[in-house]
């Protein structure tokens, strides 16, 4: 693996002085709550996260799997972890930010590397995202970058059935990604359609769910995450629209 840059970040090779920043980063419960025991929880797990990494570097396996610390360009410091990996049928995308380094773009910078290195250079046929519904941040990345959730059952589970997260996938076809709409009078059409569907959703929510679940707990387990996932669809939907207008320079 290599370096990218965009010059806003770099994703770069992991090093063992990084260990303390990413603890840090990691213990941090806004960082924590989406990713849980993935992150590492001493300063052990930190070292040894790095160590895996590093190896990877160094050695890839038949599958690709690649970590990179996220840098400010021009900045040596820990802004971010991203890791890539192949899964199924493409590369699924995951990364995480300490306090100090959210809500600045970094993620969607780094997303987005991440997006054009999986499509351009591994030849990926789509790249995933699992995301929990309480993420808005993570979620608000992958709408800008052109991801949509996967279609039907847009949604996994947890073993013990306790979890979900959304599924939001980018097609090969939808990179580099494109605003549909031109004119602020389409923008804001968009943007009306998306308040009303929303609105409808939540006045008859059995009239838009289209999952029909099994009887039993299963079922109905089914049945709950099913409607989370329809209506975060009308909430993807309205975000982007939101996201055109104020990328064209006007007010929602």
């Amino acid at each position: 693996m290599r370096p990218l840059t965009d010059g806003l970040v770099v994703l770069d090779e992991p090093r063992d002085d990084d260990a303390p920043a990413m603890l840090r980063a990691a213990r941090d419960p806004m960082t924590r709550r989406p990713f849980g025991a993935s992150l590492p929880s001493t300063a052990d797990e930190a070292k040894h996260a790095i160590a895996t990494a590093r190896g990877l570097w160094a050695k890839p396996g038949e599958l690709f799997d690649g970590r990179w610390v996220v840098r400010r360009a021009g900045s040596p410091g820990f802004a971010g972890w991203l890791r890539l990996h192949s899964e199924g049928a493409g590369v699924r995308v995951m990364a995480w930010f300490g306090p100090e380094n959210r809500g600045q773009g970094l993620g969607t910078a780094a997303v987005r590397l991440a997006c054009g290195f999986a499509v351009d250079e591994l030849g990926a046929a789509l790249v995933e995202a699992h995301i929990t519904p309480d993420n808005g941040p993570s979620r608000s990345i992958v709408r800008g970058i052109g991801f949509a959730q996967r279609p039907a059952a847009g949604f996994t589970t947890s073993k013990d059935g306790s979890g979900m997260a959304l599924v939001y996938q980018l097609p090969r076809g939808a990179w580099p990604p494109k605003d549909d709409a031109t004119t602020e009078s389409g923008m804001r059409g968009e943007l009306r359609e998306a308040l009303r569907a929303l609105d409808e959703h939540d006045a008859n929510p059995d009239g838009d769910l289209p999952i029909v679940a099994p009887p039993g707990p299963r079922g109905a387990l089914i049945r709950q995450y099913s409607y989370t996932q329809r209506r975060s669809e009308h909430e993807d939907r309205l975000e982007r629209a939101r996201q055109r207008i104020r990328r064209a320079g006007l007010s929602p």
